[in-house]
């Protein structure tokens, strides 16, 4: 999106003013600001603690073993982090079933979101992307579809 844009955007945010998101109709905007969101967060989702407990998890070769240490290490993480990387992969899918339309796909989505996230790779992503309700079962995302 246009920088100066997405900085008035931001300023906005950070002065709690109310913004009128039905005015808005450059998606780059939206997606810049969520990036830049992600980039300036103090601490990465996924801690600085827990990232090599994910990234050793997604060494181990037997599926049922590493979905176990990737669970048990997601449910470690605050509850502020795991309901943002939830709402984040909610939007994320939203996106991926409009691939058709907007060319986002999982390739372009990592491609965006993980360094934006700090994950330690792209299997992680796609670990969350196409599991995305065995990671985070029963729960209600925000994001309307």
């Amino acid at each position: 999106g246009n920088h100066s844009d997405m900085l008035n955007l931001r300023r906005s945010y950070d002065s709690n003013v109310p913004v009128d998101w039905s005015q808005i109709k450059d998606v780059h905007l939206a997606a810049g600001l969520l990036k830049l969101y992600l980039r300036e967060l103090p601490e990465p989702l996924l801690t600085a603690e827990l990232k090599p407990e994910f990234a050793a998890a997604l060494t181990v070769t037997d599926a049922v073993q590493q979905f176990s240490w990737l669970t048990d290490t997601l449910s470690r993480l605050p509850d502020v982090n795991k309901n943002v990387i939830f709402e984040i992969f909610a939007l994320i899918s939203l996106v991926a079933e409009n691939q058709a339309v907007n060319k986002m796909t999982e390739k372009n989505l990592a491609i965006v979101f993980v360094t934006a996230l700090s994950f330690p790779n792209g299997q992680l992503f796609h670990l969350f992307h196409t599991d995305f309700d065995v990671f985070f079962p029963e729960r209600e995302s925000l994001v309307s579809k």
